[in-house]
């Protein structure tokens, strides 16, 4: 499964940084505690909130340190959201190859799983990825860095999916099971940008719809509705 995701995105970012000298380690460390601190802040005040003083306190490190690795908020902010997307994909690849032979032999099983993966990525941080989505509607480079991401996604989506081309039932398998990615992220989006009621008194939980989304998706493109 390494091997086919790989073959979808390219290698995973690891560290080539395996075995940094002591005054490397430490900065690198310095920097994670920044952006670790700057998540937090971004999902309890928001894009507005993300000052280098709220960060710098959040973090323990100085002003004048942020200053000197991210130069100002702007950067600071791009940073902090390549900091959740990298961990909201690296969520969905532990996913993937985690699948386990059963599942990724079975057409529904796969469909059903790939679904629930690519939901549960708007979990890890719900709260920040909220802030940079709306920051990403006023913003073009935060824009254009969701999308990116989003446009993996649907591609890891779409190849473990489409290895049972011959079970989908629909004329276009490749647009088909482009509308079941599209059907998953447009949910999940909304749920995170308006919230749980918006549209209906019934409360379901993330797991409830992501269980509903599945099931859908797997009646869509299996032909069974």
């Amino acid at each position: 499964m390494t091997h086919f995701v790989h073959g979808i995105l390219g290698p995973m970012q690891t560290g080539a940084e395996a075995h940094p000298g002591p005054q490397q380690a430490r900065s690198r460390q310095t920097h994670r505690r920044i952006l670790s601190a700057a998540l937090r802040v971004l999902g309890e005040a928001g894009a507005e909130g993300l000052t280098t003083n709220r960060v710098s306190e959040a973090a323990g490190v100085s002003v004048g340190s942020i200053y000197r690795r991210f130069g100002d908020k702007q950067r600071l902010l791009l940073a902090t959201q390549s900091e959740l997307l990298r961990s909201v994909e690296g969520r969905l690849l532990d996913s993937v190859m985690a699948m386990t032979p059963d599942v990724a032999e079975s057409p529904r099983a796969t469909i059903i799983y790939m679904t629930r993966a690519m939901g549960e990525g708007f979990r890890l941080d719900p709260e920040a990825l909220r802030a940079i989505m709306l920051v990403g509607l006023n913003d073009p480079t935060v824009f254009e860095a969701g999308r990116h991401i989003s446009l993996r996604a649907g591609r890891l989506f779409a190849a473990s999916v489409l290895r049972h081309r011959d079970a989908i039932r629909q004329p276009d398998p490749d647009a088909a099971v482009d509308f079941a990615y599209r059907l998953v992220h447009a949910s999940c989006s909304h749920r995170l940008l308006e919230g749980e009621s918006l549209e209906s008194d019934i409360s379901r939980s993330w797991g409830q719809m992501l269980e509903q989304l599945a099931l859908v998706n797997a009646a869509y493109l299996l032909g069974d509705a």
